[in-house]
């Protein structure tokens, strides 16, 4: 029996969120942290006999400060699965965030992200298809095999469009990364079913891999 299109869609999407979940989990601890340290600090300093208040209240100032960051932090965190942000970006910001957020997890399954050409970085293009295939494109390269040791991102100038170009890098002599069996890996199906769903186009090409997303320029 056939899948439906729309439980495809949905199970693309539940994968997707489910390996975008370490990366946000690691950006809104990475800014909760410090909150926690500053308020131990500051505990300490009061504590002492006589109390140190000036100190104390300087902590409690850089502690406020930390703690509107990581409110700040944890709003665009959500966002990414909310999507309650403006609904325009330009090319080059919305690349660097998927690649910013997906850096560290990436290594860590032993794949490096780098930035390539970006001769439509000023492009204005839909935040959330933006996002959403771009994202789905990266983390599917991560998860191909053979796996890559290098993705490169670029965004580039089309006709009316502005083409996010993923190129995987293979080296027979690169070490391979973690085998990190957290859950099931985003296909390429997945991407084109997410990306169908954005109205975005998607090419591939095989050796080398490349993957180019056309997005609609609105501004």
């Amino acid at each position: 029996m056939t899948e439906k299109p729309s439980s495809l869609l949905e199970a693309a999407h539940y994968a997707l969120l489910r390996r975008l979940a370490p990366s946000l989990r690691h950006r809104l601890m990475g800014d909760l942290q410090p909150v926690t340290l500053l308020a131990e600090l500051a505990e300490r300093q009061i504590a002492k006999s006589p109390p140190d208040l000036e100190k104390t209240r300087d902590t409690i100032v850089k502690a406020r400060q930390q703690a509107r960051s990581a409110v700040a932090s944890m709003m665009n965190a959500l966002a990414w699965i909310t999507g309650e942000e403006n609904p325009s970006v330009m090319v080059k910001e919305g690349v660097d965030a998927c690649v910013d957020l997906l850096r560290t997890d990436s290594e860590i399954r032993g794949v490096r992200i780098t930035r390539g050409e970006y001769s439509a970085a000023e492009s204005i293009v839909s935040r959330r298809a933006l996002r959403t295939v771009t994202a789905a494109a990266i983390i599917a390269g991560v998860d191909a095999r053979p796996a890559p040791h290098e993705i490169v991102v670029s965004c580039v100038k089309g006709r009316d469009s502005a083409i996010v170009r993923i190129e995987l890098r293979h080296s027979a002599g690169s070490e391979p990364g973690e085998d990190v069996q957290d859950t099931r890996p985003l296909t390429w199906d997945d991407l084109d079913v997410i990306a169908r769903n954005e109205g975005i186009e998607i090419e591939r090409r095989p050796e080398p891999t490349v993957v180019e997303c056309r997005l609609t320029v609105i501004g």
